[in-house]
């Protein structure tokens, strides 16, 4: 269904091997590593804690680990390769998914990943049509990052340590560049205002007046 190739200066990605169909379950995957997390951050064991459980793994395992790309040049080898591509689980528990975590970036991604509670495992699913030769690509955002192009490359540059170049980051200055700025800023606006909204709706929604104002 897909290959893991050289995508350029991006490293290694997945790349559909034929067209798939939106809605296409296209890997599920336990993790390999998982960490505790607080406040949103690894703790100070967190070190020791990749390294336990990385020693107890066979060797095709951890050549698996070791071959995932590292952003953080100051840290330990195996606890930057963690740094770089675990995903957040819970909010206690962050994972590494060797395979689906070689999804790369874009700020319009063709597919999208969820935690299976019950199976324990990551699922990467399709979300829209990709055809032959596509690159399989996920959102590193969260939900409320949905500023311009300034806005996700400074997030993504802090939090993943590198710069987007995707399709809409490398868009020339023009109308569809003006039309994403817009388009992103008028969902910000929206995002404020039912934000703002909700804390007036009282929990008894009912028939209330705000409510019926919010639905016209």
């Amino acid at each position: 269904m897909y290959s893991l190739i050289s995508c350029g200066v991006k490293g290694a990605g997945l790349v559909a091997e034929h067209n798939i169909e939106a809605g296409t379950l296209l890997i599920s995957e336990p993790s390999s590593l998982r960490v505790i997390i607080i406040n949103g951050g690894l703790s100070s064991a967190a070190g020791i804690d990749v390294s336990r459980q990385f020693s107890g793994m066979g060797e095709e395992e951890r050549k698996c680990i070791t071959r995932l790309s590292n952003n953080y040049d100051d840290e330990d080898e195996l606890l930057g390769i963690f740094k770089t591509n675990a995903m957040i689980i819970s909010p206690c528990e962050s994972a590494l998914f060797p395979t689906i975590c070689r999804s790369n970036h874009s700020c319009v991604p063709n597919c999208n990943y969820i935690f299976n509670q019950q199976l324990g495992h990551q699922q990467l699913y399709c979300i829209k049509l990709i055809t032959k030769g596509d690159e399989l690509t996920v959102n590193y955002m969260p939900d409320n990052i949905v500023g311009g192009v300034g806005e996700r490359r400074a997030f993504l540059l802090d939090k993943h340590n590198f710069t987007c170049m995707c399709e809409c980051c490398s868009l020339e200055p023009g109308v569809a560049l003006k039309q994403d700025e817009y388009s992103r800023q008028l969902a910000a606006w929206r995002i404020d205002d039912i934000n703002t909204l909700a804390k007036e709706i009282p929990l008894d929604l009912g028939g209330s007046k705000i409510k019926t104002k919010y639905k016209d």
